[in-house]
């Protein structure tokens, strides 16, 4: 029988199992590749068959279930024939692949210079591999290309230490695979020394090509640090990532996008502010932080739409700038686009709600649907104006409790009781007198108003401004100060440091213990904590007797 380079065949001896194509003859060897497992054999003419088969790879593995925008992939190939199978294959799923050909033992010496080029998320290591019949497989030298695999792993990982920027595929047909595995590689060929499906590292590629961009932990910590270091507070920060059903859809959909990159909304961040002025603020920000590939204002106050109402919101699209994607960690996000959108709390009610009516329809609404709308959006509006002007106000205020004068005239409340007590050379004296007593570090802490309730307490025993209080503290001077002693001795045996804040707090039991004197029954729960007053019972009425011997004589 007559036989050629390039016919399909299959050996007798082995039962006809694998499809082989003729790719060299010499001196009556026959030189076979198998089709669609990654093996090199020969064999003489007489162990041949022409295969009434012809090969179908297409066949070989269902991608529809996947989404078809990946991530880059590098692959170096040992075998130029399934290298260009390989590459097909990419370009059928839309995989952006860089492909070389070169002899194993080449791979490690030009493994780095081309990821420096290409920048992949995924490396693709494969060629030819055998292990000696009846050879030690925990010894390297025992097969064909491993040792050369492994050193190019190396080099790889070296280049790239994080495996999850960079994805090792590695390995062929009977490869040292736990070695490939320790050396760096994510996945490797094969297990078991077996045969491998030629396409075999184009679809574990394909399976892991989209995992970075499922974590986008990264632009969340730094939007948020940024937002935080600039102490601006906010409602809420939102991202969201495209699932794969939905890459898919998009795709199919609008017919535009070849590669990952081509997608801008693949992550979306929405930050919701409380006030109007802090999204120019945060948008600045973003501005110095990312480079800003595109930005919309949708907001309808622009100088051009001064009589519109409705949406009001700033999307952006951005990517992490060349300076950040220098560094190792982010040179998985350096093709990649991501949306932001800001405005409002007011504004993400009003499109929320807008949305949720869904009049944007294929026909246009009644005139008295579209006025109530725009009635509703501009009372949003202005109150979006109107909590900025209540926020400037209170900045005013808070700017004013620096004058003694003007504190004293305030009604009690949290801002103004801290204010007084840090103007208050009385509170300074009393601190200072039972620190220094009792070794205690100073702190100065003002949720004590909010913990103790004190706004509540000296309002329901007639404190309404601070200049009363004031007045009262130096009057009770030295009962606040014996009270504080009291309890720093006698309730609190474990503690190191005082309040600074705290003698507000002492002066609040004098109208208590004024009132239990007087036989009047001030111990609603709302006011007076029980642990206090059975703080006053354990200490054997010392409190009681102090003050009055110094006031109510």
């Amino acid at each position: 029988m007559f036989m050629k380079i390039g016919d399909y065949v299959v050996r007798k001896k082995y039962n006809r199992d694998i499809l082989f194509e003729i790719f060299d003859i010499k001196d009556d060897v026959y030189y076979l590749r198998g089709v669609e497992l990654r093996l090199i054999a020969d064999s003489e003419l007489d162990d041949l068959e022409l295969s009434e088969v012809q090969p179908q790879l297409e066949d070989g593995f269902v991608m529809e279930r996947h989404p078809v925008i990946r991530g880059k992939v590098l692959h170096l190939d040992g075998d130029e024939k399934y290298l260009k199978m390989c590459q097909k294959k990419y370009e059928e799923l839309k995989i952006r692949a860089d492909c070389y050909y070169m002899k194993e033992s080449e791979m490690a010496d030009r493994v780095v210079e081309l990821l420096e080029k290409h920048k992949p998320q995924i490396l693709v290591i494969t060629g030819h591999d055998a292990l000696r019949k009846n050879a030690d497989k925990s010894i390297g030298q025992n097969y064909q290309h491993s040792l050369d695999y492994m050193a190019a792993v190396k080099k790889a990982r070296q280049y790239q230490g994080d495996k999850d920027a960079l994805i090792i595929i590695a390995g062929a047909c009977q490869s040292y695979y736990e070695m490939l595995l320790a050396s760096g590689a994510n996945f490797a060929s094969s297990p078991k020394r077996m045969n491998i499906h030629a396409l075999d590292p184009v679809y574990i590629a394909s399976l892991v090509a989209n995992e970075s961009v499922r974590n986008y932990c990264d632009v969340e910590d730094i939007i948020n640090t940024l937002i935080e270091a600039n102490h601006i507070k906010i409602s809420t920060m939102s991202l969201r990532i495209k699932s794969e059903q939905a890459l898919r859809n998009k795709v199919i959909s609008k017919d535009k996008y070849q590669h990952l990159e081509d997608i801008t909304d693949i992550l979306g961040c929405r930050i919701l502010t409380l006030f109007e002025s802090d999204v120019e603020r945060i948008l600045e920000l973003l501005e110095d932080t990312f480079e800003v590939c595109e930005i919309v204002d949708k907001r309808k106050k622009s100088k051009h739409n001064r009589i519109e109402f409705g949406y009001n919101s700033v999307h952006m699209v951005v990517k992490f700038t060349d300076e950040r994607c220098k560094l190792v960690e982010y040179q998985k996000y350096q093709d990649i686009r991501f949306e932001i959108q800001l405005r409002t709390v007011l504004q993400h009610a009003w499109a929320e709600v807008e949305h949720g009516l869904g009049y944007k329809s294929y026909y246009e609404p009644p005139m008295d649907i579209k006025r109530k709308l725009n009635r509703l959006a501009g009372t949003l509006e202005i109150l979006d104006e109107e909590f900025e002007a209540i926020r400037y106000e209170i900045t005013l205020y808070n700017q004013s409790m620096n004058k003694v004068e003007k504190i004293l005239k305030t009604d009690i409340n949290k801002e103004s009781l801290t204010a007084f007590a840090n103007k208050s050379e009385l509170i300074q004296e009393m601190v200072a007198q039972v620190a220094d007593k009792y070794h205690f570090t100073v702190i100065q802490d003002p949720a004590i108003f909010s913990q103790q309730r004190l706004v509540a307490k000296l309002n329901f025993y007639g404190y309404q401004y601070i200049h009363e209080l004031n007045d009262d503290m130096h009057q009770y001077q030295k009962s606040i100060l014996a009270i504080g002693e009291e309890l720093s001795q006698k309730i609190n045996y474990d503690i190191t440091s005082i309040n600074y804040y705290s003698p507000i707090l002492w002066f609040s039991f004098i109208p208590v213990i004024k009132n239990l004197l007087a036989e009047r029954d001030a111990s609603s729960e709302n006011i007076v904590d029980d642990v206090i007053l059975e703080a006053f019972k354990m200490n054997n009425g010392s409190i009681f007797n102090f003050f009055m011997e110094h006031h109510l004589q």
